[in-house]
């Protein structure tokens, strides 16, 4: 009963979080033309649907519902919104790159860019919900199936858990994916980081000499970009690592079952998600700070 309450309270507080980001956006129509704020906002209602969910699931174990076509929607689509959120978290490192790598042309590329970048998260929810839909609609073996037949009749899933519903096969694809996009996004992080370091160590040895005002420009907007960089991937960093752990945990499971362990990992996955709010809201104030600056 606890841990479906702390289900609950997770989602609520998720959902109130990315309340923030979306209506500093969408109250500010100037925030339309950044690319920036636009991958913000779309990360911020993916990870506000998925707060949503989350307590949908946790207030469906808490009236004891027993209605499986219910579950099943709200598993199949939370799975969708937990995969779209990385996908989305990857399009942000996309754009931190090309701020620091390319910060003269970022606005330019990444206006071009954002519309597909937006689109493919919401492609990858509609993957993951056709394909869980579809999987178990052929009632292939599930995850709980699996471990019963392990000779473990004794492990249960009274509640509503994604073991009852997600095929073994379903299952596998998506900690790939998961583990997938959590390593592309600490690689690109990591990647942006030298290359901010080496152009920063550049800047630095320049001394005071002479410039053009496009060179002066091009230093002011990398100084600024970095600098909010390094916020924002301090905090991915510390989040995205329970990307990486929490999928393994759970691959480990089809072997050794342990369900309230992967469910307290995946709350404290989702109060990283907090975090990441405010910086998106944050991050994108300072880009606009930056733009004024600068014109």
């Amino acid at each position: 009963m606890l841990y479906n309450w702390l289900k609950t309270v997770v989602g609520l507080l998720l959902t109130i979080n990315y309340v923030l980001p979306l209506y500093t956006i969408l109250s500010d129509r100037r925030l339309w033309e950044e690319p920036v704020a636009v991958l913000a906002g779309n990360m911020s209602f993916v990870c506000l649907f998925m707060g949503v969910n989350l307590s949908l699931i946790g207030a469906y174990d808490l009236l004891q519902l027993d209605t499986v076509a219910l579950c099943r929607t709200l598993q199949y689509t939370g799975i969708g919104f937990g995969v779209a959120s990385k996908m989305a978290q990857l399009c942000m490192a996309v754009d931190q790159f090309v701020a620091i790598s390319r910060p003269l042309q970022h606005l330019s590329l990444m206006v071009r860019a954002r519309c597909w970048l937006v689109a493919a998260t919401w492609a990858t929810w509609a993957v993951q919900f056709v394909l869980s839909s579809l999987t178990g609609a052929l009632d292939l073996v599930t995850v709980a199936d699996s471990v019963h037949g392990r000779g473990n009749g004794s492990v249960v899933y009274p509640d509503c858990r994604w073991e009852t519903h997600y095929s073994v096969v379903f299952a596998m694809i998506v900690e790939m994916e998961l583990v997938s996009f959590s390593l592309a996004t600490i690689a690109l992080f990591s990647y942006t980081f030298w290359v901010g370091y080496r152009t920063s160590r550049q800047l630095s040895r320049r001394g005071p000499e002479p410039q053009s005002e496009e060179r002066q420009q091009q230093g002011r907007h990398f100084l600024h970009s970095y600098r909010v960089f390094k916020r924002v991937a301090l905090v991915f960093s510390l989040t995205v690592t329970l990307d990486v752990v929490s999928p393994i945990l759970r691959l480990a499971s089809y072997w050794h079952t342990a369900p309230q362990l992967s469910g307290i990992l995946h709350l404290l996955r989702l109060l990283g998600f907090t975090f990441e709010g405010s910086f998106n809201v944050n991050g994108v104030n300072k880009k606009m700070r930056l733009s004024e600056k600068c014109q």
